[in-house]
């Protein structure tokens, strides 16, 4: 339940809503202490808005009274002069300016609700340059004095700009104007609080009153989203009822690609959100606007919250899925596999000599360039010529390392320490590959010796049950013989032959059946392919066995299909192979059980299983019931050569079949695999 879809998807909206009150409530912090909100207010704000609106008015306007009135500027720079000194318009403010005491122009005081502000301001006036200072008198059209003393000091300009002209016929020119100080003004602006932005008061208001509200979503927000974060990061890539992580759906998405889409999307969204406060602005209980601007942050953290899921799922998944997945990952992949390829078609000699040269060319080639080069770039270089150099001592560390380890395990196995495998995990190249073909050599030993072991095993085994098996009814032939030598009456003798008869029987089956065993081992037993019927196959065997199952208390039930089942097999040797198992269920299968044979077709192949219950209890497994000579019974008391399993095994595999078994506690089951004709 906790990693389901559900749970997760809510848990993603959870954490790209808690993002956008953690960015809201951080922004807020921010504008509230940017404009003093938390300490002054926003009365406090607002007359700093207006002081520098008055200051901006009372510096344009003295400036432009001084061009006008104390400049020898022609009319058409005084208009280009004129549109520099940008003025907001003047219904909302007058100003009264002043020199020495001295109205030189009257503004009007009555503005409703107006501010008085007031201002001292150095004017400057302007005057064509020609690269050379000028007598104090020349720049000054009318200062409104009577004295006609000439002053003949030069005076030096306080700065000198280009501007750019247009006379009265639509051409323009380029003007050096020389700025000269001129005097002393007293600027009074009667400015009404209006001309300040509505939207920014309005804006400034609102921030005011959320001001707290701002601490609590930051606060609220942060909660929220690291809980969901830390939740999303341990279910990302992980299915219900499962623990293996596997990234799915959208989650698949290359990192890099993945990464390019998102910035492209927030820089769309940032656009649209920026494009839509310029339009409508905002106005008080102007919800839509809001509404939408929400929906558009949402999008925004939505966004991102998707792509920090996506890059946990790819970063939990195990072998460097989230960067091999990336399309740099891939080409660097397949660049490194290229360049691996070509490194190995080099024979082994000058691989060694190309890495060699390599690593002795890299370190001489940046302390060149660090010898070449001044300043940083010298620095740089020196660096990297000491990070070759102990690139190459790792290098060769790590190659004596690998030889040594290569060495170690040939010297263990080669005092018989066959198990022992020699560590690739840090191993690389050539190194790894000489260690596991060394690995492979030791296990196929191991398993030869392990095998010839075994075989000594058997050889032993089969001595001693031939043996036993053989002296059995050999000796009670022999017995037998003796009392026949002996006097003895009519109905002694008649018993007597009886079981000399059933003994030599029983040693002519188990010669039999060791000629048998050998031909079936080595193929010398001719096969002839046919279409055989394995239902009425299966049937004919059960008849023919009929009594015998009746007297071992076992009861056949054969559940096949109501159509013909036709395999390609030897008929005469199908017949071998259920003879040796019906035989095998009525020597050792419990008594009053049923013995099931089931006959499936599945992908082309006819499959036989027989499974019965076992009289005595099973102590060894499968394989070494298949094993030749042996027995249910431990004790083979019982008749037989403890052959039958292995010889039906070898007549299957000689008609392309397959066999198998398996034992469960007490139930033995043998499965058959022929294909179909």
């Amino acid at each position: 339940m906790k990693h389901s879809v559900a749970v997760k998807f809510i848990a993603i909206i959870l954490c790209a809503l808690s993002l956008v009150a953690c960015v809201g409530g951080a922004l807020g912090i921010i504008v509230n202490e940017n404009y003093g909100l938390y300490t002054d207010g926003p009365r406090s704000w607002l007359q700093g808005e207006l002081e520098n609106i008055g200051f901006n008015i009372a510096y344009g306007y003295s400036q432009l009274y001084a061009a006008e009135h104390l400049g020898n500027c022609p009319p058409e720079v005084l208009d280009t002069l004129r549109s520099n000194y940008y003025l907001m318009d003047s219904g909302g403010w007058s100003v009264t300016l002043l020199q020495d005491g001295e109205v030189l122009v009257e503004g009007d005081s009555t503005l409703s609700d107006a501010v008085t502000l007031t201002y001292t301001i150095d004017g400057y006036y302007p005057a064509i340059w020609n690269g050379e200072p000028i007598a104090a008198s020349e720049a000054v059209i009318d200062q409104g004095t009577s004295d006609t003393t000439e002053p003949t000091a030069a005076q030096y300009p306080h700065s000198v700009e280009t501007i750019w002209v247009e006379d009265a016929y639509g051409s323009g020119y380029a003007q050096e104007i020389a700025y000269y100080e001129g005097p002393e003004y007293q600027v009074v602006v009667y400015l009404q609080p209006t001309t300040v932005d509505s939207f920014m008061v309005s804006f400034i208001g609102l921030m005011y009153e959320l001001r707290n509200h701002f601490i609590a979503l930051l606060f609220a927000g942060l909660l929220v989203f690291a809980a969901t974060l830390v939740y999303l990061c341990c279910a990302a890539g992980r299915r219900p009822g499962s623990d293996q992580v596997y990234p799915v759906a959208l989650n698949r998405i290359p990192l890099d690609l993945y990464a390019s889409a998102v910035l492209f999307l927030e820089y769309l969204l940032a656009w649209v959100i920026v494009q839509v406060i310029r339009e409508f602005g905002y106005s008080e209980g102007n919800w839509a606007l809001v509404s939408l601007l929400g929906l558009l942050c949402f999008a925004a953290a939505l966004i991102v919250v998707a792509f920090i899921f996506a890059f946990a799922a790819q970063l939990k998944t195990k072998g460097g899925f989230w960067w091999r997945r990336t399309i740099i990952g891939f080409l660097l992949i397949k660049l490194g596999r290229g360049c691996a390829a070509l490194f190995e078609l080099l024979p082994l000699v000058w691989q060694w000599l190309v890495a060699a040269l390599f690593m002795g060319l890299c370190p001489l080639a940046f302390l060149f360039f660090a010898m070449v080069t001044y300043g940083g770039w010298a620095v740089i270089w020196l660096g990297m010529a000491i990070l070759a150099v102990l690139a190459d001592i790792a290098i060769i560390a790590h190659w004596a390392y690998s030889m040594g380890q290569l060495m170690k395990g040939v010297k263990v196995m080669s005092h018989g320490g066959l198990h022992y495998q020699i560590p690739t995990r840090h191993l690389t190249g050539k190194f790894k590959k000489f260690a596991t073909a060394i690995n492979s050599m030791a296990g196929a030993a191991r398993i030869a010796a392990e095998r010839q072991l075994k075989s000594e095993r058997m050889k032993t085994e089969l001595i001693t049950n031939v043996s036993h098996d053989i002296k059995t009814p050999l000796t009670s032939i022999i017995n037998y013989v003796d009392l026949l030598k002996k006097p003895h009456d009519g109905p002694q003798e008649q018993q007597y032959l009886e079981v000399l008869d059933r003994q030599s029987q029983r040693l002519k089956k188990l010669i039999e059946d060791l000629m048998e065993m050998s031909k079936a081992s080595s193929g010398n037993i001719a096969v002839e392919m046919g279409r055989v019927d394995a239902v009425e196959a299966i049937n004919q065997a059960l008849g023919e066995f009929a009594d015998k199952l009746e007297g071992a208390d076992l009861i056949p039930v054969f559940r096949c299909p109501q159509e013909p089942v036709l395999i390609r097999a030897d008929g005469k040797l199908l017949w071998r192979v259920m003879s040796n198992l019906l035989s095998n269920a009525v020597k050792y299968a419990m008594p009053g059980t049923r013995l099931y044979m089931d006959l499936l077709v599945i992908q082309g192949n006819a499959v036989l299983n027989m499974k019965n219950i076992s009289r005595d209890q099973l102590n060894v497994n499968a394989d070494e019931l298949m094993e030749r000579f042996v027995r249910g019974d431990t004790s083979r008391n019982t008749e037989g050569s403890g052959l039958g399993l292995n010889i039906a095994k070898s007549l299957v595999e000689l008609q392309k079949g397959q066999m198998h078994l398996m034992v469960d506690g007490d139930l033995f089951k043998v499965t058959m695999v022929f294909p179909l004709a």
